[in-house]
């Protein structure tokens, strides 16, 4: 019998091929990378060549934690080199943000984010992050699940979820398939223009589209950067007509998006998709699993843009009628 591969061993596998860290750092040309999970948060490295990667795999122990990497929506002419030292690293961030960051901004790519909203009982444990919020004893006894995970509860969440039962909650499903419809009606729409995109499955939500900013109309790039947002978001809330899980909230500074060839927390591959590894995904003949994927694709030089041209994006600006 064959001895099953734990999580940590694939992400060695799959971090230890040159061409899977070369296609991660070629993603990552002009963009932040972001590290959140497995007890750290730390943004802003700059990884441009493969020597860095492998630097930063080893210092933040990216084989043995679940996390998932990001990458910016932005894309930057230059990210300064901060400490690993990550209290020092913090002052760093502070300089960087409030002197320098917005001054090296060549322009935000378009993103889309199509997410299946998870369950009630998620959406709550989110909207109840308020550390400055008082607890009262007797709601401790009413919810421990939420209290054990370092939660605040205010009095009128802790009315619904009684209200509501929060076993209902709890159990309330979703499946990331939903947002298959409204993936696929972006997707139709980029292609019927020949947009250039990429798309990958964003982990258990949904799925990633992205069109690079270099692409965009002459007229778009003269626009300020939150003109350029409003665009974004106008252009997003058409789609979002026919799209209904299309995430509004995405459309402002400092966005991150999953990183491609990285391994989300998981364990699948945010994996960039062409129309056959779009349908195979769909159909279940791939699971993003990363031995399967290093089985079945060639990466080398596979890159993340796989349809359409540099033209499309103008031509459906100019000739899209929503």
């Amino acid at each position: 019998m064959q001895k099953e591969v734990s999580a940590k061993q694939k992400r060695m596998i799959w971090y230890n091929q040159l061409n899977t860290r070369f296609e991660i750092v070629k993603s990552l040309r002009f963009k932040e990378m972001q590290v959140i999970g497995g007890g750290i948060s730390v943004r802003w490295l700059n990884v441009q060549h493969v020597g860095m990667w492998d630097k930063v795999r080893k210092f933040l122990k990216l084989d043995d934690r679940a996390i998932s990497i990001y990458r910016s929506v932005d894309n930057y002419r230059m990210i300064p080199m901060m400490s690993f030292n990550l209290k020092k690293r913090q002052g760093e961030y502070d300089e960087w943000n409030n002197h320098q960051r917005k001054n090296q901004v060549i322009g935000p790519d378009f993103p889309i984010d199509i997410d299946n909203k998870p369950p009630l009982y998620y959406r709550i444990l989110e909207k109840l992050r308020d550390e400055q919020s008082k607890l009262i004893k007797k709601e401790v006894a009413l919810i421990p699940e939420l209290i054990s995970q370092g939660l605040v509860i205010q009095k009128h969440d802790l009315n619904l979820i009684t209200a509501k039962g929060f076993d209902v909650l709890k159990n309330e499903t979703y499946d990331w398939h939903d947002a298959i419809p409204s993936s696929d009606h972006v997707k139709k729409v980029f292609d019927q223009f020949g947009v250039k995109y990429c798309h990958w499955m964003s982990g258990q939500h949904g799925f990633h589209f992205l069109i690079p900013f270099e692409d965009m109309p002459s007229e778009v790039k003269a626009m300020s950067y939150d003109e350029i947002m409003a665009f974004y978001e106008r252009f997003a809330g058409i789609l979002q007509q026919k799209a209904p899980m299309i995430d509004m909230s995405i459309y402002m500074a400092t966005r991150v998006l999953k990183c491609p060839y990285t391994i989300e927390k998981h364990g699948i591959v945010i994996f960039p998709l062409d129309t056959s590894s779009y349908e195979d995904l769909k159909s279940g003949k791939l699971t993003l699993d990363p031995i399967e994927i290093l089985q079945k694709y060639k990466l080398g030089h596979r890159g993340i843009y796989l349809q359409g041209n540099s033209n499309g994006i103008k031509r459906m600006v100019s000739e899209w009628q929503g």
